[in-house]
């Protein structure tokens, strides 16, 4: 079906009854990729971090605060 547009003429897109909203430019898309990966890095560094000082409190605690287990 030709709707008599020409490549990059400009037209609504119908979805669910409302008009879509334009996709985003690619630097939007970078950006959210970047924040997203910071994040997972983070969390990850994070867990490691967190593993590492369960385990020198598990040596080092019961020396430090005389309690032991």
């Amino acid at each position: 079906m030709d709707a008599g547009l020409e490549r990059g003429d400009r037209t609504n897109v119908w979805l669910e009854g409302r008009v879509a909203s334009p996709p985003k430019p690619d630097a939007d898309i970078w950006l959210a990729a970047v924040v997203i990966v910071r994040l997972a890095v983070r969390r990850t560094a994070d867990r490691h971090r967190m593993a590492e000082w369960e385990q020198d409190w598990a040596l080092f605690g019961p020396k430090w605060s005389g309690h032991r287990t």
